[in-house]
């Protein structure tokens, strides 16, 4: 069952795993376009907005919550300390209910689709890698008090609630994302005061 973009379990039902849903070139939030989208040669950067909005823009190219599996994945590993996990931990996290060769085969196409949208993402030595140099350092992924200042004090990104609304129907994942969103929230609980006291202690009172 879906309810606004995220998925649940059915007790009478098999999970069904959700299809990627890609969204061509959509209209950006106001003040998007002072972030880049490609690199210096030409490659897509990866944006991941997971405060107040749930989504994963590839280039202009927008990856959506109702993408699922895809969404998730590139979610668990660009929050993982070195953008790296453990491919065992992935498959136990996302395909529980399944036997080795099945989860090993659906990791793979995971990635392979990733990949087929421009994410430069790989497996090495059972490690899944992603490319540093192609996620984009906003306030989603690293809450300092100067991406607060370019990102949400200006606008270019939205804020709110870490992934709104936003529920997977595996309980391994499930679990971690209720943990992360702990952990963001403490972040940017703490970076929102600093922002206030700075403004406090120069009496910008707007």
């Amino acid at each position: 069952m879906q309810v606004d973009g995220a998925y649940f379990l059915h007790k009478d039902h098999p999970v069904a795993r959700p299809r990627p849903y890609l969204h061509a070139k959509l209209p950006r939030p106001s003040g998007a376009g002072a972030l880049p989208t490609h690199d210096g040669e030409g490659r897509p950067l990866l944006r991941l907005q997971t405060l107040g909005a749930v989504s994963l823009l590839v280039g202009e190219l927008r990856l959506s919550a109702s993408a699922g599996t895809l969404f998730s994945l590139i979610l668990r590993v660009a929050s993982a300390p070195g953008l790296q996990v453990n491919s065992d931990e992935l498959r136990w996290q996302f395909w529980p209910d399944q036997e080795d060769v099945r989860q090993r085969a659906n990791l793979r196409q995971a990635l392979y689709k990733l990949r087929g949208y421009g994410v430069r993402i790989s497996m090495e030595a059972g490690i899944v890698l992603l490319d540093a140099t192609q996620l984009l350092p906003t306030f989603s992924v690293q809450r300092t008090s100067e991406h607060f200042a370019r990102d949400v004090t200006l606008g270019h990104e939205p804020f709110g609630l870490f992934l709104p609304g936003f529920a997977v129907p595996w309980p391994g994942l499930q679990q971690w994302i209720d943990e992360q969103r702990e952990l963001v929230h403490a972040d940017v609980r703490r970076v929102v005061a600093e922002q206030l006291q700075q403004r406090r202690d120069r009496a910008d009172w707007g």
